[in-house]
Parts: structure tokens; C-alpha cells; sequence
């Protein structure tokens, strides 16, 4: 059995506004060192818990008087320097913060004056901080005005934007089986954690020069602090390997053995219906991606879609059909 030395946490380095910052952990057994490091590296820069958008919905648009409507993030918008990709990838860049009480929010940003509009621009809102308000999210030309809507959540990890359900996303779309039109789901990173070097040295504990130093150089984006995301990982770690008992220890070779059809066709992508690209790209712009989604749909749902005709429907259900699968009851 290897006798470990009880283990010293020292922060030995910190900048004024805490956003980076060198920890140290000692005496580690020889090899040790690599080992944490890497289990440190992988929950801070992965499921340390932070705020992040998860869509933005483009409510009122007008250019030169006119109106226009924005449908998905791959469109040009009249009067805006930036394409809605381009906006998506800026609000994702911008920190932002929301406090223990509150899980997710909708926010507004309201923009009629030509120039660069910020961060800072975004309505104020119970529990929500926008942490650097100088940051450009989109630059406006002559006559444009634009309302946006963004949502926030407090969260773990990387969680794709095909991932996202109505229900994670707003309080007001619990019922929903699929997103509103014009509603652009965002990628999201919610770690706060922007880089982690882990780096070992030789130790010496008495007659014993064989330990090994710790040294974790971490960032985080402005309004977070290392000292709290290094705690949080901490205790994700403590509390992970507590949880690991032989207790229960059994053995079970079967336990991979062949699943029922039912439980693999899981996400199953929607090029497999077979659709017309023109139909397919309709359901993909209202935030269906997968033949799982789908079926979540009803009849009255289908109808509702935006760009969906009759045409579309039919192929739908035909398609469905095809193959043994049907939208949901109403």
C-alpha cells in the first residue's frame, strides 16, 4: 500500500481582479503529479459551472422603414455590418454572469442609432450581470433598428445547440415541443475556465527526493475567479471518486450484450426520412433536427411551422410513414 503525505494547497499567484492565477498542490507520490494535473485540467476546462447564451431571437427589425425577418444564422440582415453567425459567435465571446438564485433568463437589447452595439446596451434584469459591457456585439448602419432577444443559463459543461429542447432554454416554453420561428439556438460553453497549464517539479520530503510539485496556471473570463472554479473542481473530484463503492460489486458479463432496437435509435439525424432538401432545411429552421424530435410533434404542430405548406406536411407523413413512425397524438 503507498503511503501518501497529506497534501498542501497553496495559491501562490493571483492577478488583481482574480482572473488568473497559479495553484500549487505538494507532496504528490512520483507520477502523481501528471496524474492530477490531468484530472484537474479536464474538470475545470470542461464542467466547472459558469453562464452562458443559449439563443437569440431577432423580435422587431427594420431597415429604411421597411421590416424584415430573420429565419437562421447563415442570413445577411440589411443595415447590420455583421452576418447573424457572426453575432451568435460575439455574444458567445462576451462574459456574462447570473447569480445563485436565478438558473435561466430572457434578456432584451434594443439598438436604433448607427455604430457598434454593446454588451452594455442589453436591459438590466434581476440576477443578471453583463460583465464587460464594452464588448461589440454588432455595429449598426443608417436607419436600422433591431430588438433581440437572448437567453441565459447557468449550467455545466459543452452542450451543443442541436442538444438544446425549448424546456432548457425558457420557463415559457415548457409545453413546447419545438422552438418559435426565427429562434437561432447557440452552442454552449458554459465553463468559465479559458486555458489550465498543468506543470510538475521535483519535491523533496525529507531524505526522499522522488515527490513531485503541482503547479496549475489557470484564466477564467473577467467576473469569475480562479480561487472559486478551482474549489468547485475540488470538490467534483472529492465528491466522484466518494461516490465509487464495491458495495455493490457484482459481476455482469452481459451487461453489454445487445440492447432492444428501441433504446439505440436514439438522435437519429433526419437525413434518414429521405427528404426533399427544401423540406428538410424547413423543419432543421424550426429546430428540428433529429426524426426523435419529430415525432414530439403533432399534426397541429406540423401546420404551425413556419415555411411548412401542405406539400411539405404530406411529404412528411408520407415519409413517416414509410418507415413505421408517426407524429404525436394531439
Amino acid at each position: 500500500m503507498i503511503e501518501f503525505e497529506p497534501i498542501k494547497i497553496n495559491l501562490v499567484e493571483e492577478s488583481e481582479d482574480a482572473s488568473s492565477a497559479v495553484v500549487e498542490l505538494w507532496p504528490l507520490v512520483r507520477g502523481w503529479g501528471e496524474t492530477v494535473g490531468t484530472a484537474y485540467r479536464r474538470v475545470l476546462m470542461s464542467s466547472v459551472s459558469g453562464t452562458s447564451a443559449t439563443f437569440i431571437y431577432f423580435k422587431d427589425c427594420e431597415h429604411e422603414k421597411k421590416s424584415f425577418h430573420v429565419y437562421h444564422e447563415y442570413q445577411n440582415l440589411p443595415g447590420v455590418r455583421e452576418a447573424v453567425i457572426e453575432i451568435t459567435q460575439n455574444i458567445r465571446a462576451a462574459s456574462f454572469v447570473l447569480d445563485e438564485e436565478t438558473e435561466m433568463v430572457t434578456v432584451e437589447l434594443t439598438a436604433n442609432k448607427p455604430g457598434p452595439v454593446t454588451a452594455g446596451m442589453i436591459s438590466a434584469h434581476p440576477g443578471f450581470k453583463v460583465v464587460n459591457p464594452d464588448e461589440v456585439l454588432f455595429h449598426l448602419e443608417e436607419e436600422t433598428a433591431v430588438t433581440l432577444k437572448i437567453g441565459m443559463k447557468k449550467n455545466r459543461g459543452f452542450i451543443p445547440a442541436t442538444q438544446l429542447r425549448p424546456s432548457d432554454v425558457s420557463k415559457d416554453w415548457k409545453s413546447r415541443s419545438s422552438f418559435p420561428a426565427g429562434v437561432i439556438r447557440i452552442d454552449c460553453s458554459h465553463s468559465p475556465v479559458i486555458n489550465v497549464f498543468p506543470e510538475t517539479v521535483q519535491e523533496r520530503v525529507g531524505e526522499d527526493g522522488s515527490y513531485q510539485r503541482l503547479r496549475l496556471s489557470m484564466s477564467v473570463k473577467d467576473g469569475y475567479r480562479c480561487e472559486d472554479a478551482f474549489k468547485e473542481a475540488t470538490e467534483m473530484l472529492k465528491t466522484h471518486f466518494e461516490r465509487i463503492s464495491f458495495d455493490d460489486w457484482h459481476v455482469d458479463f452481459d451487461l453489454y450484450s445487445k440492447k432492444d432496437e428501441d433504446e439505440v435509435k436514439t438522435f437519429r439525424p433526419l437525413s434518414e426520412l429521405g427528404l426533399r432538401p427544401r423540406t428538410e432545411n424547413a423543419l432543421r429552421n424550426n429546430g428540428i433536427d433529429t426524426i426523435d424530435s419529430l415525432e414530439m410533434v403533432t399534426r397541429k404542430g406540423l401546420k404551425s411551422l413556419s415555411r411548412v405548406g401542405e406539400v411539405a406536411q404530406r411529404e412528411v407523413l408520407d415519409k413517416m410513414a414509410k418507415v413505421g413512425l408517426s407524429l404525436r397524438e394531439e
